[in-house]
């Protein structure tokens, strides 16, 4: 799975699975937790996935141009001068 943003002059692509929760003790602390937040809990039986990101980049053209590079594993990103391009 991928999810790709795009606007003129940025792009953010995150990389991963998305992987369904079947353990029902999580599910009912998800529900907990999100009745909380928002007051409203889903009724009955619903979807539940957990989003398990392996990489992810941000790439921002222009004046300011720079880029953000991530893996598992990696430290936290630190800006990096985007590659002219040719």
């Amino acid at each position: 799975m991928s999810a790709i943003a795009y606007s003129a002059a940025t792009e953010l692509k995150i990389y991963g699975r998305a992987l369904e929760v079947t353990d029902v003790a999580e599910r009912s602390q998800y529900g907990d937790a999100l009745g909380q937040l928002i007051q409203w809990r889903p009724a009955g039986d619903f979807h539940l996935f957990r989003i398990d990101v392996s990489q992810a980049g941000f790439v921002r053209g222009g004046e300011n141009a720079h880029m953000f590079r991530w893996r598992v594993g990696q430290p936290p990103p630190v800006a990096e001068p985007r590659p002219s391009q040719a």
